[in-house]
């Protein structure tokens, strides 16, 4: 009965420590975390997270955007849309927006966008509309994507070496390597991965 009753009794501390142990992460150190640091992945280094200060995350990340709308910081890339145009686009409510996010790459960072989910969210005050609701960009962009692969079918090699999804350049690299073993050619092969960009004067 003692042991019975002992090993009841560890059952319940070990609980009541689990529950507690879990109150401490939930209420205590990820608000912590939260309200201090950025936590993200980055580009190159797998499923390793790092953690910048808010301050300093927020700081890169305001002069990143102001490098892409300037010639010397390699752009403009984007360009800041008026308030006034803003309130008309969104009058319209066909404009498709997508949240920007920032990844950390190398020495620099690398600007990502998902067109395939929904966004919602506030208006600058200044518009007083409150806020909006729009559709995945993607969707809106759905009947294009039918039109554009019937001219595949219908004219096979239209766009050139476009692909629409991974399987596509899977099937065409394989379909190259295997012309490239039939040929009997002893040409080395090699995979480049770059970014292109426009050089301007």
């Amino acid at each position: 009965k003692k042991r019975k009753a002992s090993a009841l009794q560890h059952a319940k501390h070990s609980n009541m420590l689990k529950k507690w142990v879990f109150w401490l992460f939930e209420r205590v150190v990820v608000p912590l975390v939260q309200f201090n640091f950025y936590a993200t992945d980055a580009e190159g280094r797998g499923h390793r997270i790092f953690y910048f200060r808010q301050t300093f995350w927020m700081r890169t990340c305001e002069n990143y955007m102001k490098a892409l709308s300037t010639i010397e910081g390699g752009g403009p890339v984007l360009e800041e849309v008026k308030s006034c145009d803003l309130k008309q686009m969104m009058s319209e409510k066909t404009l498709g927006i997508a949240w920007l996010r920032l990844l950390p790459k190398g020495k620099g960072m690398r600007a990502i966008s998902n067109h395939s989910k929904a966004t919602a969210g506030p208006l600058p005050k200044l518009l007083n509309a409150g806020g909006f609701a729009r559709k995945p960009i993607n969707a809106a962009l759905k009947e294009v994507d039918y039109v554009l692969r019937h001219e595949i079918s219908a004219f096979p090699g239209v766009l050139g070496a476009s692909c629409f999804s991974f399987p596509d350049i899977y099937r065409k690299l394989c379909s190259f390597l295997h012309e490239h073993k039939a040929s009997g050619s002893g040409q080395k092969l090699f995979m480049v991965s770059c970014d292109v960009q426009e050089r301007r004067s």
